[in-house]
Order: structure tokens, then sequence, then C-alpha cells
């Protein structure tokens, strides 16, 4: 573990045994306690008990926005969302007590594979075809997510699709005009062409708000197949080119062979 993002391991050992209602509480097995690279929003953590395996998701350490990081609304959304897509992993377990780490936090099931982050992966190598293939599951994935019913699954709840876009233009807008030092015109210019372009309510959608590659998991065997898609702290319902728009963006940079970054079509 990361220095200063430890866990309290006997705190954490406790509580479980007492609350997971697999055979865990009967188990000689020891807690162990991996975590995972990157995660420096939510940080996530693998726990094993022999041959039990969970994913710890949390918030970060120090203090936090008052509705950013929220663990139980993260789980609650899994729960929706799990049995009709499930790429999302399915959730185990939701503590609120901060009593037992010193923040609410959640256990999901753990999923395999691989995730494509600055380098690309062996897995993956220079094959076209196969990149195209990968590119071709990324949007098919999206498309099956968009595809969920937000009514009969009950996830319109956690969103107001309603004015959607012209929230996230005028949200941005007024969290510019309070944190700017100094006069910007080009922004000025930006913040007025968008809230020129609003577009009209669009058929509301999960819109999961941080689609992109390293939020999926591939299989190690299969690069073209995704095993699961992860990060739901940003999910919402609203305009589904929202989503598109993000995923085009982060899509344009990809690691070149011996140059480093640049851009592709």
């Amino acid at each position: 573990m990361r220095k200063g993002e430890e866990l309290d391991l006997v705190a954490l050992d406790h509580y479980l045994r007492k609350t997971l209602t697999t055979d865990i509480s009967e188990s000689d097995a020891t807690l162990e306690v991996e975590q995972f690279p990157g995660g420096h929003s939510n940080l996530t953590y693998l726990l094993r008990y022999g041959g039990q395996e969970f994913v710890l998701r949390r918030p970060p350490v120090g203090p936090v926005a008052p509705t950013a990081h929220d663990m139980p609304r993260e789980y609650k959304l899994l729960s929706v969302i799990h049995p009709r897509f499930q790429l999302a992993p399915k959730p185990v377990l939701l503590c609120e007590d901060a009593a037992v780490i010193g923040v609410p936090f959640y256990l999901m099931e753990r999923r395999r594979g691989f995730i494509v982050r600055s380098k690309v992966p062996m897995n993956i190598g220079d094959d076209p075809a196969l990149r195209k293939r990968l590119s071709e599951t990324v949007i098919d994935t999206l498309v099956a997510l968009h595809d969920v019913d937000i009514h009969a699954s009950g996830i319109v709840a956690f969103g107001k699709p309603a004015g959607f876009v012209a929230r996230q233009v005028n949200g941005w807008a007024d969290r510019w005009q309070r944190s700017k030092t100094t006069e910007l015109p080009e922004m000025e210019a930006v913040i007025l062409w968008l809230k020129n372009r609003i577009p009209d309510n669009a058929e509301a959608t999960i819109v999961h708000n941080d689609f992109k590659l390293d939020n999926l998991m591939l299989d190690e065997h299969d690069a073209t197949r995704v095993v699961a898609v992860l990060d739901w702290e940003m999910c919402t319902v609203g305009d589904p080119l929202i989503d598109v728009a993000f995923c085009l963006d982060t899509g344009r940079w990809a690691p070149a062979k011996k140059t480093g970054m640049k851009t592709v079509p």
C-alpha cells in the first residue's frame, strides 16, 4: 500500500468477519491486502481471504468536496446497474460506518484482466486489425450501456435528465468565474460559444461520465473482449453524447512505439 493510504487491517478484518455473508467468519485464512496502481481519486484495494477475493473502494485521503467521492451512491448505482449491464462489477457490501477504516467504503467482486494505461501492452501490440476490433468493441460496449432502460431499472432516480447539458455548461462556467485569478478573453469566448449551442434535450440514457479505454478491463487472452467497465463514481442520467464526446476526446492520444505520445485520427 502507498504511504499514507494504508488501511487499518485489524479493524477491517474484524468488521468483515462479522458482516460478510460468505464463510470467511469461520475461515482461518488471514486477510491479505494489496493496493491497485492508479486510482488516485478513489482508492482501490484487493482483499484476499485464502481463495476468496474482493475489491475495496474508498475515498481519497484528506478533505474532499461534500458531494464528491460518494461511496454509498456508487454502491447503490452498481446495485441497480449490474443486473442489467453485467460488465459493471457486482457490489458485495457497503459500510457507511466511518469508525471502521475512517471513511465509508464498499466491496465489489474482483474481475480479472488487464487495463491499457500509458503504454500499449503486449496483449495488443502493433497489430492494426486487432486495434480496430478493440476500437469497435469499445463503441459496442458504450452502445450496450446506453441501451439499458433507465426507467425499468430505476436508474433514472440517480439523475435529472432534463436540462442535463445546460447544467454542465453553466456549472463549469460558474466554477471558472469563482476560481479565475485573471481575466482570460479566450475562456469567455469559449463559454459564450458553448452557451449559444446547448442542444435540445435528447432522450436520456445512463451516462458513465468517465468512459475511456483505461476504465475498461480487457480479457488477458482476447484483447478485443471487455470483461469489466470500472469507475462509476460520476455516473448519472442524461445526454448520451456526453459519453461519446468524452470517449473521443480521451481517444485522441495513443502511445507511440519510440517517440512517446502522438495524436491519431
